[in-house]
């Protein structure tokens, strides 16, 4: 049996939901894709809006949407200072939005977010010290980032996890994990954390990730093989709903064989995966899967979702050379027409906020 307690921080909101996985307890058959949950109706109460943040490797914007109404979509650019951004994530307590500066190795930190105009070219609040290089995906949880620093020849070919305390005013780099796999995207959920095995189909997940001690070489809990998944890269876990959104980048040559993967009911299918053991493979037939040439997918790089939206918010980095893809939770795997289609040079990494009375706007 695995069991384990997650912590899923959304806004100001907590929830704290505990998981105890026992292979025996049902059939992976009884755990089928909720038809139900797809469609357009969003579960937002009033007053309350989705924004994404989006980052750009190729140019030096940020791109801020209010995806409130995908049919009506408003947004603005913020300058910042780097040509090659990747990780993005909001700080929960304030107004300030986390970048990874891919140009300068540092976290940088900008903050009052909400205030800046369309086209505003702000000075940083915070930035670390130049501590990586290849850094990828970053992830927050309780007062500290986490930041990917992908194997590279300028790093000795090192993958890394970077442990920083942070804030809107500072970043203090706390400790350093080597790790024994090949790393991408990465989603903190209290003291652990969900990262997915690059160039694979795999997905890691590190039990009491921060409280391992720093500077140490760290290996999965536990992994699991996401079968049909060719080279995963983006991953998002909503826990209130139990369920897995993966990215597939196929063929990073290739700008039109990408795939979104979806489990629901995750935690249950893990466990029969895993059943005593700490490695297994989730059936496709237990997914849902979107691709094809209405899709626009070739290089999703991330991911977010979260269940009160009802919708998957993708950033594409190959097709058209960026795009922002905003899809419905489909129903069934097949090869749907994104809702939302925005054009966006470099997208490299995106973050859905749900604010309560207002947007970044």
């Amino acid at each position: 049996m695995n069991t384990f307690s997650i912590l899923k921080v959304s806004g100001a909101a907590v929830l704290t939901l505990a998981l105890s996985f026992t292979s025996c307890e049902k059939a992976v058959e009884d755990f089928q894709p909720i038809p139900e949950a797809a469609g357009t109706s969003s579960a937002l109460a009033p007053g309350q809006t989705a924004n994404i943040y989006v980052s750009s490797n190729t140019t030096p914007v940020m791109g801020i949407f209010d995806v409130t109404n995908p049919a009506s979509v408003t947004s603005k650019t913020i300058n910042v200072s780097n040509n090659d951004a990747d990780g993005i994530s909001l700080y929960p307590y304030g107004d300030a939005v986390f970048q990874l500066n891919r140009s300068s190795n540092r976290m940088m930190a900008y903050n009052n977010i909400s205030t800046l105009p369309n086209g505003a070219t702000p000075s940083p609040s915070a930035m670390s010290g130049s501590d990586f290089t290849n850094g990828r995906e970053i992830t927050f949880s309780q007062g500290r980032v986490v930041a990917i620093q992908d194997a590279d020849p300028s790093n000795g070919n090192v993958n890394r996890f970077l442990v920083y305390r942070a804030s809107p005013y500072s970043f203090n780099l706390q400790k350093t994990y080597d790790a024994d796999i090949s790393l991408w995207g990465l989603q903190a959920i209290g003291e652990d954390v969900y990262a997915v095995q690059d160039v694979s189909g795999n997905l890691a997940f590190y039990q009491n990730f921060f409280n391992k001690p720093g500077n140490t070489t760290i290996s999965p809990s536990w992994k699991l093989t996401i079968e049909g998944l060719v080279r995963t890269h983006g991953l998002q876990y909503d826990v209130a709903a139990d369920i897995m959104v993966l990215t597939d980048v196929g063929d990073a040559g290739s700008a039109t064989d990408g795939a979104i993967h979806v489990i629901t009911n995750f935690s249950q299918k893990a466990a029969a995966a895993l059943g005593s053991g700490t490695t297994g493979t989730i059936a496709l037939n237990q997914q849902i899967r979107i691709a094809g040439g209405n899709t626009f997918l070739g290089n999703p790089v991330d991911v977010s979702y979260d269940s009160a939206t009802n919708k998957i918010y993708v950033a594409e980095r190959a097709n058209g050379g960026g795009r922002v893809l905003i899809f419905d939770f489909p129903a069934s795997s097949g090869n749907p027409a994104p809702v939302a289609n925005i054009t966006f040079p470099g997208a490299s990494a995106i973050f859905l906020n749900i604010g309560n009375g207002g947007s970044s706007f």
